[in-house]
C-alpha cells in the first residue's frame, strides 16, 4: 500500500473544474490506486476519490506534485497491536 499526503489543493485551472468533481484536500492522506502518465507528467488515481470519466474515457488524475509520499504502512502490524490492545 502506497500512501501520500496532499500538500496542495488549490490552483486548478477552470477547464479542470468541468471534469473533476471530487478533489483531494490538503493535509489528508490517500492511497494510490494507480499511477498515470500523461502529457503533464505523472499523476495518481486515488482509492478514496473517484470522478466521472472524461470524454476520452479516462478518469481525471491528480499530478504527483500535489502530494508527498509517506512511508509504507504495514497493516498487519497495526492490526496486531489493535487486537493485542483490545485483548482479542
Amino acid at each position: 500500500m502506497e500512501l501520500v499526503e496532499c500538500i496542495k489543493d488549490d490552483g486548478y485551472k477552470p477547464e479542470h473544474l468541468q471534469w473533476i468533481k471530487n478533489f483531494p484536500k490538503k493535509g489528508e492522506v490517500y492511497t494510490i490506486r494507480r499511477r498515470v502518465h500523461s502529457a503533464w507528467g505523472q499523476g495518481y488515481l486515488l482509492e478514496e476519490i473517484t470522478n466521472p470519466l472524461m470524454p476520452n474515457g479516462a478518469e481525471p488524475n491528480f499530478h504527483n506534485s500535489r502530494f508527498r509520499k509517506l512511508e509504507d504502512v504495514d497493516i498487519s502490524a497495526v492490526e496486531h497491536v489493535t487486537k493485542e490492545t483490545l485483548g482479542i
